[in-house]
């Protein structure tokens, strides 16, 4: 069984004043944005999804409003700050081997990014580990015309190597963002655990598996 974790822990700083709740909780059509993500997860073959949420635990109140397929199991931020910190709250309620999907709660087009690349609905993330036996961390790029507003790849040889956080103007080393879904496996924390702990402390993480791997 394949899972996910959904991060709603941040305080959706670009959404003032519209963020006295995270943003993906803001309806569409009469449903959350978080509600179409889990859907997408759900269409994607997805059975088993984490939601780290932020300390007034209002994505769960929400979301108890609804009916899922999925089972959905929540862990909640402890005050610290950015993505790395939000996914380590997780670790103890994911697989102890497998790999698993992470993705921004926002993202209501996941399950068009899941058949994009060609994942089989029974077993997504096995199929593509099956596919490719290198495959250890995948993750998603998109270009941008603003790319000092993103987290950015720095390639190398036609590999990514790093993702620079909001890189200057005049300094950006590509037009390709990180879009916010990542395929990772569990050992990824033990690399997590050694960075230096700050803001962007995950995508440190990511840039370190990336220039090993590449």
């Amino acid at each position: 069984m394949s899972q996910a974790v959904i991060l709603a822990a941040g305080e959706s700083s670009r959404f003032w004043p519209l963020n006295t709740r995270h943003k993906s909780l803001l309806k569409i059509m009469g449903k959350p944005l978080v509600w179409y993500t889990i859907k997408g997860l759900e269409k994607s073959g997805f059975k088993d999804i984490i939601i780290v949420q932020g300390l007034r635990k209002d994505m769960e109140e929400e979301l108890k409003k609804y009916s899922f397929k999925a089972k959905i199991k929540y862990a909640t931020i402890k005050g610290g700050k950015g993505m790395g910190d939000a996914l380590w709250q997780a670790r103890d309620l994911l697989k102890t081997e497998g790999r698993f999907l992470v993705l921004n709660a926002e993202r209501v087009d996941i399950d068009e990014i899941m058949s994009n690349v060609k994942i089989q609905i029974s077993n997504p993330i096995r199929r593509l580990a099956d596919q490719n036996p290198k495959f250890k961390t995948m993750l998603f790029g998109q270009k941008t015309k603003m790319p000092e507003l993103f987290g950015i790849f720095r390639f190398e040889n036609g590999k990514a190597i790093e993702i620079v956080e909001k890189p200057k103007k005049g300094h950006e080393p590509s037009d390709i963002k990180v879009v916010g879904v990542y395929f990772l496996e569990k050992s990824f924390f033990d690399v997590y655990e050694k960075q230096e702990k700050g803001m962007y402390d995950f995508e440190s993480a990511l840039s370190f598996v990336m220039k090993k791997n590449g």
